[in-house]
């Protein structure tokens, strides 16, 4: 008897996408993987707890706003204070300091003023920003501002040496 082939063929099954995602914990920026449905989990190094909740505003908000989410911004929203998050789109008004750990989008109705930092940015024509901006693979806290440079009035002569204070003068022999 002659051996048929089979009417089935099996092929393997296509590849899925990789179930985990990069996250960076604001408290200490250590960067680790979680599963793509997590919604809360606490970093691994600080125990910090994060949550992934997605918003959409709409309205007004002052305050601070944290998530590890996505925040969506609408053409009417307000946001004033502190936002922290995983990844912004914004299309309304945005005042204070944001901090944003993936891509910081700005449609071309955004207005923004403040600090702006961000691993990568995503600005539209239109686009109205008024702001210090910081694109950095690792974003956190912004810099602190050097202390003020000394003006001339307080500096010293060059030809009168600096006071000692009640140290004694020490005078090498010749």
């Amino acid at each position: 008897m002659p051996l048929r082939p089979p009417l089935v063929a099996f092929h393997p099954a296509a590849p899925r996408p990789p179930q985990r995602r990069r996250v960076y914990c604001p408290s200490c920026r250590h960067g680790f993987d979680i599963s793509r449905r997590a919604v809360t989990v606490r970093c691994p190094r600080c125990t910090h707890p994060l949550a992934f909740d997605d918003l959409r505003l709409d309205g007004q908000v002052q305050g601070d706003v944290t998530t590890m989410g996505h925040v969506e911004l609408g053409d009417t929203a307000s946001v004033r204070g502190r936002l922290t998050c995983g990844a912004l789109t914004t299309a309304g008004r945005l005042d204070g300091d944001t901090v944003v750990y993936g891509t910081l989008a700005l449609l071309d109705t955004a207005k923004t003023h403040g600090r702006l930092t961000a691993r990568a940015l995503d600005a539209q024509p239109g686009t109205q920003c008024e702001a210090y901006v910081r694109i950095t693979p690792d974003p956190g806290p912004p810099p602190t501002p050097r202390p003020p440079t000394r003006t001339l009035e307080k500096m010293q002569p060059a030809d009168k040496p600096p006071p000692r204070h009640g140290l004694p003068r020490v005078v090498p022999k010749v």
